[in-house]
């Protein structure tokens, strides 16, 4: 499984070299790279507050682990829930970092008092595609989705280029 820590090395990885203006450049409709980074930091926070509130209450039945792997499927599309679209407010990779670093912490902050015994089974919460997804099941869809807008930023960067 991916690690939070390490899909972030790739998303930094995929905007290494870009000039401001290319990191707020968008081609079509697609996001522009500082908005994936936002909308990346406004589903990590909005998770890690559901987590917090799911952690708070007693476990329940475990849920069913699910193939997370179709994330990583750029030809298969998504539509962000409103919240999470961006809305232009990081305007440096600077920010965008620190944006990123909080929400990091956070996550790491919730799945480490995730109780051991229960490995994170006994806690879930729904996402809108994979239906009940278990707290360890959360982070590495975290990773994933990280890892998808990670390609999505190449993409983008290959169109900029051309």
């Amino acid at each position: 499984m991916t690690t939070l820590r390490e899909a972030r090395q790739a998303l930094w990885e995929s905007v290494e070299g870009l000039s401001g203006d290319q990191l707020q450049q968008r081609v079509g409709e697609s996001w522009s790279v500082l908005g994936n980074i936002e909308h990346l930091y406004a589903m990590e926070i909005f998770v890690a507050e559901a987590l917090r509130g799911v952690l708070q209450a007693p476990a329940g039945e475990a849920a069913a682990p699910k193939d997370l792997g179709s994330l990583l499927d750029r030809s298969v599309k998504y539509n962000a829930p409103p919240f999470g679209h961006p809305s232009g407010k990081i305007d440096s990779l600077e920010e965008a970092r620190q944006r990123l670093e909080e929400s990091l912490v956070q996550l790491e902050t919730v799945f480490s008092s995730v109780p051991e015994s229960q490995e994170g089974s006994g806690y879930s919460m729904p996402h809108p595609v994979y239906g009940i997804l278990s707290a360890a099941q959360w982070e590495e869809l975290l990773a994933l989705h990280i890892l998808r807008h990670s390609a999505q930023i190449e993409e983008l960067r290959s169109e900029l280029a051309s």
